[in-house]
């Protein structure tokens, strides 16, 4: 209990803004439910969708990561070992907040260029190219 204690004593300031950024993602999440503008709504869905996959692969990364940057040859299971022994589960968390707050700018921004984007190509070269060359040049692009 004391460790934890001490844990929430010297990261108050990182557990703060955590919980803060997390509530003001959730309320944003929660209103765009209600939004009129379907690039927006497009864009947060992304965004939330992006930081479901890039946070629920952290942990794989982690480790695929530690795995390739050892300075020999040795498998993820004994690296996974490793890291156990030496961190504990914090050793598998870190960088987490990155991951996070990134996946959801990422996702965010590639989704409403993708959205914008199509609009535009679709607008510009109606008529010269078939849907799926614009699909995938909005993709492409965004």
């Amino acid at each position: 209990m004391q460790t934890f204690k001490n844990f929430v004593y010297f990261h108050r300031r990182r557990i703060a803004v955590s919980c803060v950024a997390v509530s003001c993602y959730s309320g944003m999440c929660y209103s765009a439910l209600t939004w009129k503008n379907d690039l927006l709504r497009l864009a947060v869905a992304g965004s939330l969708a992006n930081m479901i996959v890039e946070t629920g692969f952290h942990f794989i990364d982690t480790l695929n990561i530690r795995t390739k940057a050892s300075e020999k040859s040795i498998s993820a299971g004994k690296m996974m070992n490793k890291i156990w022994e030496k961190e504990g589960i914090k050793g598998f968390g870190k960088g987490f907040s990155a991951c996070f707050y990134g996946s959801v700018c990422v996702g965010f921004i590639q989704y409403y260029n993708y959205k914008k984007f199509k609009e535009i190509y679709r607008n510009f070269f109606e008529g010269y190219l078939n849907q799926t060359a614009i699909y995938v040049a909005a993709s492409l692009t965004a």
